[in-house]
């Protein structure tokens, strides 16, 4: 039996430092190490806007049995969508055996330069590291962002006009401009996530030529045009409205928005509703028609706008602010709320306030009652006032917080304050944070 011991640890060992059959040839495992790491890559070339994969081999060692951290890093640019970072992976091995765990990344190839790019892929536990990487090659960029401008039509009658459209690009879009008649190009804002944006600007009765370009990260232009009429006299604007959802009206992301308006036209009576179009100034094109359900919205604030077109095309738009926010959990499971504005500027000697809306409610029977408290411990030289909800309570119901700076204020002082609603019956309490500035009036 002491020979055969002695044998095991003799061969073992040096099975080890022999290797094995790795994801990119023969991979040699030193005597003193207890795992190793390898990678691969699917393509060797790409472009922007392709998605390549990386594919991480971890070997666990002779009776190793402990969690090994890996880490893939990769350039600028480069969007790890479905990567791993800091991935924790237990690495058993056997008495008998080497081990092998596979582990596929995704990478997106956003808006990088031209040329060869080194993946790195990092394995540690411990003092122990061993790393692994793969190169891919981007070639240059030579598509244009593409550009659509929605509004406004062939034919306005007042000015300011009203500009909405969309930019897109396979990498990323980094400016936006306008130019009129041939100007100069002025930049506008953009979101970022949705492609859309919206602006004003002056203009003078008669013909004008607008042209929206975007510009990439590879200096590639792309561009929309639209030649429209200033009407100072002729053909009158459709007269539009909402009537569903109510200004302010707070939604959950799980919820369905009803979105309900209408236009009529004094040439062409009530427009139809292929004449009428729902954007979102966060989420872009919602659909068309006299009422649509939509579905999915982003969470945050959004500018809804209803855009009515004639048959001469004349154009006039409605708005309407929405709030859309994720289900409560946690402490805030029977009921969230949200302040509209979050961030407040009080002015010394005077006053400020915000909404509290009620978000969802699990049918309270006691008032909810509300505390503001300063959340860093700062003392807090400030009056307030706030309404509590009395029963029922329902969604929807809103109340307000006013703040008054008291007579020792400093000006420039920032303040991180908590709202904390609180119920008896049912027993549950919520908080959100408000920043309150204290200014000179």
């Amino acid at each position: 039996m002491k020979r055969y011991r002695r044998l095991e640890r003799l061969l073992i060992p040096a099975a080890l430092m022999v290797g094995f059959i790795g994801g990119q040839g023969c991979f040699l495992f030193p005597p003193s190490a207890n795992f190793g790491v390898t990678a691969s890559i699917n393509t060797t070339t790409a472009a922007v806007g392709d998605r390549v994969v990386i594919h991480v081999t971890l070997t666990c060692g002779y009776n190793f049995d402990q969690t090994v951290f890996i880490n893939v890093r990769v350039p600028s640019g480069f969007d790890l969508g479905l990567g791993i970072v800091g991935t924790a992976q237990p690495c058993g091995g056997d008495i008998d055996r080497l081990r092998t765990y596979d582990i596929d990344v995704e990478v997106g190839v956003g808006g990088v330069s031209a040329g060869t790019h080194t993946f790195r892929v990092v394995a540690s536990q411990g003092d122990e590291d061993h790393d692994a990487s793969v190169t891919l090659t981007v070639g240059e960029d030579n598509e244009p962002p593409t550009v659509a401008i929605h509004s406004p039509g062939a034919v306005v009658f007042g000015s300011p006009v009203t500009l909405t459209g969309q930019v897109s690009d396979n990498g990323a879009v980094t400016w936006v401009t306008r130019s009129l008649d041939g100007g100069t190009e002025d930049a506008i804002s953009w979101n970022r996530t949705s492609g859309t944006y919206s602006t004003q600007f002056p203009v003078t009765p008669g013909p004008h030529t607008l042209v929206i370009r975007a510009y990439d990260a590879s200096d590639n232009v792309g561009s929309a045009t639209l030649e429209f009429v200033y009407d100072a006299v002729g053909n009158d604007p459709p007269v539009v409205s909402i009537s569903s959802p109510a200004e302010g009206t707070v939604y959950l992301t799980s919820e369905t928005v009803t979105l309900v308006g209408s236009a009529t036209d004094t040439e062409d009576g009530t427009l139809p509703g292929s004449a009428l179009v729902w954007t979102s100034n966060a989420d872009g094109e919602l659909g068309f028609g006299p009422e649509i359900s939509v579905m999915g919205l982003s969470v945050g604030n959004h500018t809804i706008t209803l855009t009515a077109t004639d048959s001469q095309g004349a154009s006039a738009t409605a708005t309407v602010t929405i709030h859309v926010t994720e289900p409560g959990s946690g402490p805030c499971s029977l009921f969230t709320f949200v302040l509209a504005p979050d961030e407040l500027s009080v002015p010394i000697g005077g006053s400020n306030a915000t909404a509290i809306t009620l978000v969802r409610s699990a049918g309270f029977t006691a008032p909810i009652t509300w505390t503001l408290n300063s959340a860093s411990g700062a003392s807090l030289d400030v009056i307030f006032e706030m309404r509590d909800f009395e029963p029922p309570v329902s969604t929807g119901t809103t109340t307000t917080l006013t703040l008054s700076p008291g007579v020792e204020a400093s000006a420039g002082a920032t303040f991180q304050l908590v709202v904390t609603g609180a119920s008896e019956v049912p027993a549950a309490t919520c908080t959100q944070p408000l920043t309150v500035t204290f200014v000179t009036p």
